[in-house]
């Protein structure tokens, strides 16, 4: 506590020297290149928002609250789990180490019902029991590190994942021999108060497999302190002096635990967990797998886990701060280079190897439950992370560790940025901006056609004037709203911060998001003021196109039934009964409306909505209304 008081105090001094020695900056004005809204963009994946939700005791008070609030973060993107970080390396999926945590049942259950990605990191190390002669109660030991054990346990994994959770419900009588060694190895209750299934409910909704297995976690980071392993060791390759602190055999436990893994689901995907591979002895741990083996075979990468911390923590500094925002991107670019660089030295494809951020966190992971953690520049700068993935392709990244306080729920700034990137983040990248403390990006939804604009300003105290030029909005016309995480209480400045209870100052809630409704506002040419640090999301959502009768936000063939239904009605007909133009009758006129839009979604033109990879209507199903319709126009206007 004293050391978080010490740093504290250190950036109010230092803000305070600064706010004597300068007055406040004046606006900057930019202009970014337009903005076409109906551009085919760049995918990416929405894994990139994902959340790290390690297996801890299920009755700790942070571990009850960081869950329940990381868990609604990762909807429709990733989470990382059961066991997470090092203590990967020393949990064992079918005991839970003999102590209460939530199951890999939990697991499955939670990517199911938040839609997301499970990543499970199995163990290369070695099993565990608490040592009767360490140094605290709680210190371990390993007693099996060999590879036959650890490739069984791993593969059995995969079968329960995979094969036995889907397959099964609780009270199946299980005949497979191989399915019933693996259950009668579970041990996921320890008494009243700690009772867990070990299979789906009868009639329960279907479990996701899982895709995505790192092989152990950062191989040359040592388990003696933070998990008080009395017998830890780390990985060198051979041509390293031989200790007992080291063992040498990496690549042949990954090879065995690999080749098991994918024996039982050969559709899995494989991959390493390494730190960034920048230091010497770890480009050469990943070099003993990527490379061709002795037999002339690759073995099974199909993804590099990483951990690209950034420290921002070192920090508290306005300047200092502003220009570690600032190069936030260029630091995540050179370690993606270095990762593509030996893969394509390996001589596989680098698009081949998809890559994972497992634990990112911009102000390092001993950030966690400081003040420094609950400031608006860590937002921003996890924000800028998230899109720094989008930018390179990276498909899964989960932020290490519970962005709202575990121990009262204090909802951080980045709590609140992570947020709006579940709401309004989408999965398109039109355009992206960058100059000097000013960030612009441009997504689009592609499932529900929704456009943001994401405004950022790294600067301390001046704010800043991006002037907009928008193209190509929806034709029909949009709702839009401004979006703003900002102090409600004064100027907002990097080091604004939501406080938890027990930190210095704290409680506090000042930082929060005020909205102002735009609809009605001509978007073409826009002028974003950001005050000094803060997020701005411009969001527009386009009304459904006026031929869209059902609005479900596609023109296609099916808006033709509403049409035909409702065709020759003379008065009161609505949107929904084929009236396009508003006039209160279904004619001809609606038709035309309907076939100039076919192919259109989201309130933009088909060009756009075909950029977006939505399939359109068939044509056969659209010649055949087309036909019907033509004679009914046709018998129409003879009538009249």
């Amino acid at each position: 506590m004293s050391r978080i008081m010490s740093r504290q105090k250190s950036w109010l001094l230092a803000f305070f020297l600064l706010s004597l020695s300068s007055t406040s900056r004046a606006q900057t004005s930019l202009t970014p290149p337009a903005i076409n809204i109906s551009a085919r963009g760049v995918t990416f994946s929405r894994g990139v928002r994902g959340q790290a939700i390690p297996s801890i005791n299920e009755f700790r008070t942070n571990g009850i609250i960081g869950t329940q609030m990381s868990l609604p973060l990762a909807e429709g993107s990733s989470i990382r789990g059961v066991a997470g970080g090092l203590e990967a390396d020393v949990y064992d999926w079918r005991t839970r180490n003999l102590d209460q945590r939530s199951t890999t049942l939990d697991y499955l259950r939670f990517a199911r019902d938040y839609n997301a990605n499970l990543v499970i990191t199995a163990n290369i190390r070695g099993l565990t029991e608490l040592d009767p002669n360490g140094a605290s109660p709680s210190a371990r030991r390993y007693y099996d590190t060999s590879i036959p054990t650890l490739t069984k346990v791993a593969a059995d994994w995969v079968r329960y994942t995979n094969v036995i959770a889907q397959t099964y419900r609780q009270d199946d009588v299980i005949t497979n021999p191989q399915d019933k060694a693996v259950m009668d190895s579970l041990v996921w209750s320890s008494g009243a108060n700690d009772v867990h299934p070990t299979l789906p409910a009868i009639g329960e909704a279907p479990l996701p497999k899982v895709a995505y297995w790192e092989i152990g976690n950062e191989p040359r980071v040592t388990l003696d302190n933070a998990y008080q392993v009395s017998n830890g060791f780390t990985f060198l390759t051979p041509n390293h002096t031989q200790d007992s602190t080291h063992k040498y055999d990496y690549a042949q436990r990954y090879a065995s635990m690999t080749a098991a893994m994918k024996e039982v689901d050969p559709t899995i995907k494989v991959g390493p967990a390494l730190q960034t591979a920048s230091s010497s002895t770890e480009k050469e741990l990943l070099n003993s797998i990527l490379n061709r083996q002795s037999n002339g075979e690759y073995l099974p990468i199909d993804f590099i886990g990483y951990h690209p911390y950034q420290k921002m923590y070192d920090t508290d500094v306005p300047a200092d701060v502003e220009h570690a925002l600032q190069t936030i991107y260029s630091g995540h670019s050179a370690v993606v280079s270095n990762l593509r660089s030996m893969i394509s030295a390996s001589g596989r494809n680098p698009s081949s190897v998809e890559l994972v951020a497992s634990e990112v966190n911009v102000s390092n992971w001993n950030s966690n439950d400081t003040p420094h953690e609950a400031e608006m520049g860590h937002a921003l700068g996890s924000v800028e992370t998230v899109f720094s993935f989008a930018r390179l392709g990276v498909h899964d990244a989960h932020y290490w560790l519970w962005p709202g306080d575990p121990w009262d729920g204090t909802k951080f700034p980045v709590y609140k940025a992570y947020e709006a990137l579940r709401d309004h983040m989408g999965d398109t990248l039109l355009s992206s901006y960058s100059v000097g403390n000013a960030r612009e990006y441009t997504t689009r939804d592609s499932q529900t056609g929704e456009i943001a604009v994401w405004g950022m300003n790294f600067s301390n105290s001046a704010a800043i004037k991006l002037q907009l030029s928008l193209s190509n909005l929806p034709p029909d016309g949009y709702n839009a709203k401004l979006m703003t995480l900002k102090s409600l209480t004064g100027a907002t400045t990097l080091f604004s911060a939501n406080l938890a209870s027990y930190m210095p100052g704290g409680p506090t809630n000042g930082i929060d998001w005020v909205t102002t409704n735009l609809s009605g506002v001509n978007l073409a040419n826009y002028a974003l003021n950001m005050p000094a640090a803060t997020l701005s999301v411009l969001v527009i959502t386009p009304k459904p196109r006026l031929g869209d009768f059902n609005e479900d936000g596609s023109v296609d063939g099916q808006d033709m039934n509403f049409w035909r239904a409702s065709f020759r009605k003379t008065s009161g007909a609505t949107h929904q009964q084929g009236d396009a133009d508003g006039d209160g009758d279904v004619d001809g006129a609606d038709f035309l409306t309907w076939q100039r839009q076919v192919g259109s979604r989201f309130g933009l033109p088909a060009s756009a909505a075909a950029s977006v990879a939505i399939p359109e209507p068939s044509a056969a199903a659209i010649a055949l209304s087309a036909a019907i319709a033509a004679g009914c126009i046709s018998r129409s206007w003879q009538g009249n």
